[in-house]
């Protein structure tokens, strides 16, 4: 079961995020967390320092383990590992690459925040690793939410693990009183939506995260062979297009493509 269920979820992230233009957009809109978190000053800071770091090969984030525990997940080493290595390298150039400003994001500007509060160099860094997790989050074995413990777990509700995050998130700046942080991500998110986001029409739905069990295109697919044989013959030819779009996102960049 472990080993079947990793293999889906593995084709299923190939198939819907890789070489997929949209969702290393909307991943950039991650952002808005750290801005909700340090302000106009530091936000821009960070940033700035992001790209200079990109510029010149980002060997700091590499070498505080910034870039660990990323949303897609599932990678494990193969017989086939230097051919699925390389695929993974194209198809996910363009998320990763959003993962990277994100995250050199949140941690260049809590370092500079902690350095000018007076914190020494290894201080600030601890500090803006925890800004790191605090709102680009971390998805390794100890960080997983509970509910998302198990293998079955993992497979129908895959792509939720983000949403249960980002939802802590925001409940814990509603139970910490941080209402300017609150204004600053609100303000953020809905100009995004109504600039940018257009590019993959993003809506009010986007910006309050849901959980949504069984929706992954593994389950949908099962769903959709099970509706084919059974039911009426609409409901037979409901079950064929429900299975066939459900495929395309087990092919590698099969989302995009389509």
């Amino acid at each position: 079961t472990t080993y079947l269920s990793q293999k889906v979820r593995q084709w299923v992230f190939r198939g819907t995020l890789g070489g997929n233009i949209g969702s290393a957009l909307k991943n950039l809109t991650q952002g808005a967390n750290t801005y909700a978190k340090l302000g106009e000053k530091y936000t821009l800071k960070g940033y700035l320092q992001t790209f200079r770091e990109l510029a010149n090969g980002g060997d700091e984030l590499i070498k505080e383990g910034v870039l660990h525990d990323r949303f897609i997940s599932d990678r494990a080493p193969s017989v086939y590992r230097g051919l699925t290595e390389k695929l993974d390298e194209g198809l996910f150039y363009m998320f990763d690459m959003a993962e990277r400003i994100n995250r050199g994001g949140a941690y260049f500007g809590g370092k500079a925040q902690a350095l000018d509060k007076g914190l020494d160099e290894r201080a600030a860094i601890e500090y803006a690793k925890k800004i790191v997790r605090d709102t680009q989050f971390t998805f390794g074995s100890i960080d997983t939410p509970l509910v998302l413990s198990s293998d079955i777990a993992k497979t129908l509700l895959q792509f939720q693990s983000f949403n249960i995050k980002q939802l802590e998130f925001l409940a814990e700046m509603v139970k910490a009183k941080d209402f300017a942080g609150l204004i600053r991500w609100t303000g953020a998110t809905f100009l995004v939506m109504k600039t940018v986001g257009k590019l993959w029409d993003m809506d009010f739905g986007d910006i309050i995260p849901s959980i949504k069990v069984g929706s992954t295109p593994t389950i949908q697919a099962a769903a959709g062979g099970l509706q084919m044989f059974s039911g009426d013959e609409r409901t037979r030819e409901k079950g064929l297009d429900k299975l066939t779009r459900s495929l395309v996102a087990h092919i590698p960049g099969g989302v995009q493509a389509r």
